[in-house]
C-alpha cells in the first residue's frame, strides 16, 4: 500500500531529521534508549489533494464518512469538550497512519475506526494533509490545567523532560522532541494536547485497547508510571505550548 512521504513538501512538514533516534535521557545515562520512530515508505505517490481533504474535513462524504470538523473543528483544535484530540500542528504523515491503523484495525475506536473505514486511502491521505497544512496554534488551557497545583507541575515536568532513571522512565521529550512538540514525519507533538486525552490514552495503552504503539514502549511505559504520574505528565503535556515551526 502507498505512503504518503511526498507530504513532507506540504506546508508545515519539512524533511525529517537526519537521525530519528532518541537521545539519551538528560540526566539519566543507564537507561536503554527507547526504539526509532517509525518511518514513512519511500514510494512513488501522487501528491495528495488538500483542498478535497479540506471539503472532507468540513462536510464529510457521500459513502458516510462524518465531517471531521464535528470533532475536530476547521483548526483542529478540537470542540473543547477534551474527549477528542487536537489535531492542528501535528505531522500530515503521523495522522494519516492512524487513519490508515483505524481503517485496518490496528487501532480501535467507536468514533474514528468507522470514519476511516468509510474513507478511501487516497481520501484517508488528503484529510491528514489538510491538518498537517495547519499551524499549532496556543489556546487557553483547560480548567484541569488552570487548577494544577505546583507539585503536580513540577513533577510532570521531570518527566517528560527527564524520566524517571530507577523505573526505566525515558523522559517524553527523548521521542518527541524538545518540548514535546513533535518530530516530523512520523512522531506526533504531545506539547498543548488536551489533558484529559492524553491521560485517555495513557490508559488506554496501559490496558492494551490501544495497540499501535512501535515496539510497545507507550505500552510498557505507561506500566511504569502511577496514576498521579501520569495525570501531572498530561496536565503539565498541556500547558506547554511552544507555537514554533515544526
Amino acid at each position: 500500500m502507498r505512503r504518503i512521504a511526498v507530504l513532507a513538501i506540504l506546508a508545515g512538514l519539512a524533511a525529517a531529521p537526519a537521525a530519528t533516534q532518541p537521545r539519551p535521557p538528560m540526566g539519566t545515562g543507564t537507561q536503554t534508549p527507547a526504539p526509532a520512530a517509525p518511518q514513512p515508505s519511500v514510494r512513488p505517490a501522487a501528491a495528495p489533494n488538500v483542498e478535497r481533504g479540506r471539503q472532507i474535513a468540513e462536510n464529510g462524504t457521500p459513502a458516510g464518512a462524518l465531517a471531521c470538523t464535528q470533532c475536530h473543528g476547521m483548526d483542529g483544535a478540537a470542540n473543547g469538550s477534551n474527549t477528542f484530540p487536537r489535531i492542528d500542528g501535528q505531522p500530515a504523515y503521523y495522522l494519516f497512519k492512524q487513519l490508515d491503523d483505524y481503517a485496518s484495525g490496528a487501532r480501535d475506536n467507536p468514533i474514528m475506526s468507522p470514519i476511516a473505514q468509510s474513507l478511501t486511502e487516497e481520501e484517508r491521505q488528503d484529510v491528514a494533509a489538510y491538518y498537517g497544512t495547519l499551524r499549532f496554534v496556543e489556546r487557553p488551557v483547560s480548567q484541569a490545567g488552570a487548577q494544577a497545583d505546583v507539585q503536580a507541575m513540577r513533577m510532570g515536568r521531570e518527566i517528560v523532560n527527564v524520566g524517571i532513571a530507577e523505573r526505566g522512565v525515558q523522559g517524553c521529550a527523548n521521542c518527541h522532541g524538545p518540548e514535546a512538540a513533535g518530530l516530523a514525519p512520523a512522531t506526533p507533538r504531545l506539547a498543548g494536547q488536551w489533558a484529559n486525552y492524553a491521560r485517555a490514552q495513557f490508559d488506554a495503552f496501559r490496558n492494551s485497547t490501544r495497540k499501535n504503539d512501535v515496539a510497545a514502549v507507550m505500552r510498557d511505559l505507561s506500566h511504569r508510571l502511577t496514576d498521579d504520574e501520569i495525570a501531572a505528565v498530561s496536565t503539565y503535556l498541556e500547558t506547554l505550548q511552544p507555537a514554533r515551526e515544526r
